[in-house]
């Protein structure tokens, strides 16, 4: 299994998130679409730890983070 938070050379692909997100794979593609609808992007972020978090966007606010798991993507909000 592909684990993002240990392996930074490890990138966030379709390919990739697919093996980790597994049947959530097209849940999420979903989600990356409806982004356009409120005028959000999504961008992929690496942090020193090696983990990749997926940051969202609209306009210059954060409106949420994302991260693949194991079977699913959790969202952080504050």
């Amino acid at each position: 299994m592909i684990n993002f938070k240990k392996d930074r050379h490890i990138e966030p692909t379709d390919g990739n998130l697919c093996l980790v997100l597994g049947e959530s794979f097209s849940a999420y593609k979903i989600l990356v679409e409806k982004l356009s609808d409120f005028d959000a992007g999504l961008e992929w972020r690496c942090y020193r730890d090696g983990d990749w978090l997926a940051k969202v966007t609209r306009k210059k606010k954060t409106v949420f983070w994302g991260s693949p798991e194991d079977g699913h993507f959790v969202i952080y909000t504050s």
